[in-house]
């Protein structure tokens, strides 16, 4: 019978939820389950995203590698169509969640200590289409899945084990949960213990890896995004990219860190060696206002289009301090500045050129809003930059 892995939500934005996703097809192999591709949007990786796997990555890539591990893989909308054209029983699933730390105590559960203290946590009733464990969209478009045959149970590390975690995989303990006898009586409702799921719907709220080894590939990028990002840097000469991530730095000392990265930038490029040939800067980041927004009156940005506006997923703190912190660095690029030989730019601004120029944009419009596809284009424009300028430990979230 076909058997699923299929996660329902993957913690954190893409750079860690890249990594987590590797840790969920090394839960795959152990499991000897199909699994389930995510959709990806907003920088996240889970069911109910609006665009496909492909989207941000490399699907055929992945799949080739996943075929040579002995992984199999199929994507959400392939597992959706088995869904809806099972002839036979409906299949079933469980909701398995993986938690970074003890969930509130919850009326109706039973609980099991794992020998280095894991704690699976046992519904003892069924779970219903509207429960907040599972995301959004579930009840409508996956509905189908919830079963009288098993209850969900909730994995976490005891209070001890949660501040060890980083450097103690779990990964071993966390595979043998799915075995134990005691548990598999408890969570499964009118059935045998040895009766399984057709599909395990995984919430992955982890933070570290639980494997002792990591997956030996990495994911790689989509390659319309690769195409699209040669296309942006291509047609520049040699250029700096700032990268700074201003979310969590506190906004009364970002003024004082941009008068800082001017004289940094200036510095740079005022060097002949250095600065050779150098005629843009890029700015990139987590600042979620085109940089066009700074460098134009409100009265001349009518008819300049805005194809971003959101830059993390994350960064809800904004106000003025950051906008003052951006208006220092424009202003050292304006007429008469310490800069004006270079030009500022951003993701918005060389889109905005690119499709003036020729109207290359193989893309969807709506995907160029999407804050996670534009922080793949800022990481892979940084890569290709002569220079790279990141954030001070004092000035910029470095991790």
């Amino acid at each position: 019978p076909c058997r699923f892995l299929l996660p329902l939500r993957v913690a954190e934005q893409e750079s860690k939820a890249r990594i987590h996703l590797l840790e969920i097809i090394q839960t795959a192999k152990r499991l000897d389950r199909i699994l389930v591709l995510p959709h990806v949007g907003k920088s996240r990786l889970g069911l109910c995203f609006r665009w496909s796997f492909e989207a941000y990555y490399d699907e055929d890539l992945l799949k080739g590698i996943l075929h040579e591990e002995g992984v199999r893989a199929v994507t959400q909308e392939a597992f959706k169509h088995w869904l809806d054209s099972s002839p036979s029983r409906l299949p079933r699933g469980q909701l398995v969640s993986l938690m970074s730390k003890a969930e509130p105590d919850r009326p109706g559960t039973v609980k099991f200590v794992i020998n280095n203290g894991l704690i699976a946590s046992v519904d003892t009733e069924v779970i219903m289409s509207q429960d907040p464990r599972l995301p959004g969209c579930f009840g409508d478009r996956f509905n189908m899945l919830l079963s009288n045959d098993f209850t969900p149970i909730a994995i976490y590390p005891s209070p001890d084990l949660s501040k060890s975690l980083k450097k103690q995989p779990i990964g071993e303990e966390f595979i043998s949960i799915f075995g134990r006898e005691n548990i598999r009586n408890a969570s499964r409702s009118q059935v045998p213990f040895d009766d399984e799921p057709e599909v395990f719907m995984l919430d992955w709220d982890m933070r570290h890896p639980i494997y002792l080894q990591p997956f030996k590939e990495s994911i790689a990028y989509s390659p319309s995004l690769e195409v699209l990002a040669q296309k942006l840097f291509s047609s520049s000469s040699p250029y700096v990219m700032i990268h700074w991530r201003m979310e969590s730095v506190s906004p009364d000392i970002l003024p004082d860190c941009a008068h800082d990265l001017v004289d940094t930038i200036s510095n740079l490029l005022h060097t002949s060696v250095l600065g050779e040939g150098i005629q843009k800067v890029w700015f990139a980041g987590d600042y979620p206002v085109p940089i066009v927004n700074h460098l134009y009156p409100s009265s001349d940005r009518a008819s300049v289009p805005t194809i971003i506006q959101k830059k993390s997923g994350t960064f809800r703190d904004f106000g003025e301090k950051h906008r003052e912190t951006v208006d220092i660095l424009v202003d050292a690029f304006r007429e008469g500045a310490e800069l004006d030989r270079w030009v500022l730019t951003d993701l918005t601004a060389e889109l905005v050129r690119m499709e003036e120029d020729d109207g290359i944009l193989d893309v969807h419009p709506d995907f160029l809003t999407d804050s996670g596809a534009l922080g793949i284009l800022d990481k892979m424009i940084g890569m290709n930059a002569a220079i790279f300028v990141g954030g001070s430990k004092r000035c910029g979230r470095t991790r």
